[in-house]
């Protein structure tokens, strides 16, 4: 699996509440989507990028909170970057509940439950079925078990996407 980090970084401005980010050529997964049907390996690549972020950030004790192809950026490479953590909070606080884009929060997030890293496995989910990845059997039974109602159901975190990932041939 090829390695993934977020956005580069490359400078803060506080004086302007400003961060300076790379610029990623290759836009957001969102705007893929809109211009039609993704070729199943590049989708797939991209989902095994976001699962590698996932599990940097969920290693660290954060939940991102706002997972949607519309903050999926692409470099010029190819790969895809997780960025926009506005939401992002430590697992176990409690956020309010109207945060997060309908159709890709997780229903205990709506509720205003406590935060968990499985709230973004619900995200992952429907954001693979947004790629189009549906239709490949071993994919589409991952992601809909990210989708489950149960969050217990769900994979707990990014490390266990990566997990699920790899052993899909």
């Amino acid at each position: 699996i090829r390695s993934a980090r977020g956005v580069r970084l490359l400078d803060v401005r506080p004086e302007q509440g400003a961060l300076v980010m790379e610029h990623c050529a290759g836009g957001s997964l969102r705007q893929v989507i809109a211009r039609g049907p993704v070729a199943t390996e590049q989708a797939r690549g991209w989902i095994r990028d976001v699962a590698l972020a996932l599990a940097r950030v969920h290693d660290t004790g954060w939940v991102h909170r706002d997972l949607k192809p519309g903050n999926i950026l692409l470099r010029a490479d190819g790969r895809a970057v997780v960025s926009d953590l506005g939401l992002a909070r430590r697992a176990g606080e409690r956020a309010d509940a109207v945060e997060g884009t309908p159709g890709f929060t997780a229903p205990e997030a709506r509720a205003g439950e406590a935060i968990r890293p499985t709230s973004d496995v619900y995200s992952f989910g429907a954001m693979g079925l947004a790629l189009g990845l549906g239709g490949h059997p071993a994919v589409a039974r991952l992601l809909q078990q990210c989708l489950s109602p149960d969050p217990a159901a769900r994979p707990a975190d990014g490390r266990a996407l990566v997990t699920a990932l790899s052993a899909i041939a």
